[in-house]
């Protein structure tokens, strides 16, 4: 088995990845409450129940749909990471129960209800998980949902790590993810001004590393928030120093990344990249994906994470190996 030591050693191993997937046509309004269950009804699959970490990872679907802030103590660790939306987003990480418990809290006041997509795909103790987020903020929107994808750290009975991005590659989550950027970006108009394209940004970081350019760091701002590879969720890196000494590991690691098509919401871009280097080859898996999530200001990363796409045939080979 995998222990937790040996997933965040694995992480490790793997440095600053990048993400997308799926594919859903936007709804032109939201549906009557009525024909929103229905669909929420009809996603779920009819399937055994499910055992293990996948069974523990899923448990939170369930406090969310009920509204139950208390009951994250019983089902985190005491120093868990919950990393996704507001209060807890990549730069605003957060640690501990009480912390989350705000997050719960905050889901149950838009009135969010999660469903499940698909079966929960395990590796040792990493769960991948998909699920459907229906909410006001949705439905203002004029959307009927939005498409998240999660790795999820489960310790025995309890969640260590809760990590979540919405999945850009989905056509009404895109949509969602633009239309919460542009109402950031009229709220602060100091953030107004000449742009940078997101995506060049991070082709600049990708373009450095692939040629073993340790500058590479220069793309991440002085405060950013860096949380993939040997930054992981438990130790997310949070100081150039720390950013620095995770690209030179990379590049010791001969990483050789392939970014593909980005997908930009605002000053927020995705990627699903192929990612190469000595860890996955001997490993005799030829690359593994990532959907890999990065905030930009100006021309410089403020935040980065990087969840692993375990859907992936041989990125789920790859995790299994990890003895």
């Amino acid at each position: 088995m995998i222990t937790p030591t040996r997933v965040l050693a694995a992480a490790a191993s793997l440095a600053i990845l990048a993400s997308a997937c799926g594919v859903a046509p936007v709804a032109s309004s939201p549906p009557p409450p009525s024909v929103a269950s229905a669909v929420a009804t009809a996603s779920v699959p009819a399937s055994p129940a499910l055992t293990g970490p996948a069974a523990v990872a899923v448990r939170y679907f369930d406090l969310v749909n009920r509204g139950d802030a208390s009951g994250v103590a019983t089902l985190f660790t005491d120093d868990a990471v919950f990393i996704g939306a507001a209060p807890c987003e990549v730069t605003t990480f957060c640690k501990g129960t009480a912390a989350i418990a705000k997050r719960v809290e905050a889901a149950a006041a838009g009135h969010s209800k999660l469903t499940l997509v698909g079966t929960p795909l395990v590796a040792g103790t990493l769960v991948f998980l998909r699920w459907e987020v229906r909410s006001d903020p949705v439905q203002r929107a004029g959307l009927e949902r939005r498409l998240v994808v999660g790795n999820v750290v489960v310790l025995g009975d309890k969640i260590g790590v809760f990590a979540a991005q919405d999945d850009l590659s989905d056509a009404q989550t895109l949509k969602f993810g633009t239309a919460q950027q542009q109402a950031q970006a009229s709220a602060s108009p100091a953030s107004s001004g000449a742009k940078t394209d997101p995506a060049a940004v991070v082709q600049r970081y990708i373009d450095a590393l692939n040629r073993g350019d340790a500058t590479a760091a220069a793309v991440f701002a002085d405060t950013a928030v860096n949380i993939s590879g040997s930054c992981t969720s438990k130790a997310p890196c949070k100081t150039p120093a720390d950013i620095l000494k995770q690209i030179q590991t990379s590049i010791a690691g001969h990483w050789k990344v392939t970014l593909g098509d980005p997908l930009v919401a605002g000053n927020v871009v995705q990627f699903r990249p192929e990612v190469r280097n000595d860890a996955v080859t001997a490993a005799g898996v030829g690359s593994i994906r990532a959907f890999d999530t990065w905030t930009i200001a100006g021309d410089k990363a403020v935040g980065h994470i990087a969840l692993f796409d375990l859907s992936d045939a041989q990125t789920l080979k790859f995790f299994q190996a990890q003895k």
